[in-house]
């Protein structure tokens, strides 16, 4: 998992520098497909604010307040309105899921920017990946 995440690092790392557009397109495309085996190579339940998460989830009601709206106010609607047709356990692994789908997209557009220097597209992925 640590060479595959080492990788992960290098191939978005080509995605920021590299400025053939033909290039840039495959590291994208091999910068997915090694997202989706770090992702899956990791079990949900296994993360460690999966609990936590859990456990705020089962608490969360249906109403909007100004304490969702301060803390992550998209995860406690998304998981409250989940929650109201799914397990619990299920609602949470979707909104993992969602999280990293939307995450990567996040990534491959910020890599095909050319206003923003490489440095500062690589501090803003290793603080990421770090930090969630």
């Amino acid at each position: 998992m640590i060479i595959v995440a080492a990788l992960l690092f290098c191939v978005y790392f080509l995605l920021g520098y590299v400025e053939d557009r033909n290039l840039k397109i495959s590291n994208a495309i091999l910068f997915i497909i090694l997202s989706f085996v770090l992702k899956f190579s990791i079990d949900v339940t296994k993360t460690a604010d999966y609990d936590n998460y859990l456990y705020l989830l089962a608490l969360e009601r249906s109403d909007f307040s100004i304490k969702t709206l301060m803390a992550e106010p998209y995860f406690f609607q998304l998981g409250a309105l989940l929650y109201k047709y799914y397990p619990k356990e299920q609602s949470l692994t979707f909104f993992y899921e969602s999280s990293f789908m939307f995450s990567t997209i996040f990534f491959v557009w910020l890599g095909f920017l050319k206003n923003v220097s490489t440095f500062n597209k690589i501090v803003v992925f290793s603080l990421y990946y770090s930090f969630f």
